[in-house]
């Protein structure tokens, strides 16, 4: 039941990253986000209501499922974010990142004209992973980076699949496409 309660908490704080003028989630993040990002505030809420320390218990949880559909990539993290297979690209960086790449953006990788640039992530990221960033080709309409529920194919939250990621099941196929163009 623990485990199934964990799933629903999961399911309800979905919204606060992904329907951000969902008045649930704008209430929620007025009250105990006040403009923070919702990570900054994730352990600090000493006073907070009993359903907020519970979205902050799964919290850690929810992120697990959480990825980046790349639109514009103006929004996305280029290695701090799930955009390409599910996993963070900074964990497979072959050696030490600078800390001025830990911020860009997938943008700032990307030319209109001419494509990846290559040089940059070519210096830290294995071959296997520039292969598969090399099958994006981003858009330079203004259609915004969006959450998605990377551990199902579809890219929507359920609670089948909550439930899978609270129980750690490697059953769990990952959404590896997560290119809307």
């Amino acid at each position: 039941m623990q485990q199934l309660n964990s799933a629903f908490l999961m399911k309800l704080g979905w919204p606060l990253g992904t329907e951000p003028n969902a008045l649930w989630a704008r209430v929620m993040r007025f009250k105990y986000c006040k403009g923070k990002d919702l990570e900054a505030v994730a352990n600090c809420q000493q006073s907070a209501s009993n359903a907020w320390h519970g979205l902050m218990d799964v919290f850690e949880l929810t992120k697990n499922g959480m990825g980046h559909a790349v639109g514009d990539v103006r929004q996305t993290k280029f290695l701090v974010h799930k955009w390409v297979d599910g996993t963070v690209l900074l964990n497979h960086a072959t050696k030490e990142v600078p800390a001025n790449h830990k911020e860009r953006l997938v943008c700032d990788y990307w030319n209109a004209e001419k494509g990846w640039d290559w040089d940059q992530p070519a210096e830290f990221l294995q071959s296997e992973y520039l292969q598969r960033i090399a099958s994006f080709e981003l858009i330079q309409e203004e259609v915004g980076d969006n959450l998605t529920w990377i551990a199902n194919k579809l890219g929507n939250f359920s609670i089948k699949t909550a439930l899978g990621i609270v129980r750690g099941d490697d059953t769990i196929e990952p959404n590896l496409n997560i290119n809307f163009d």
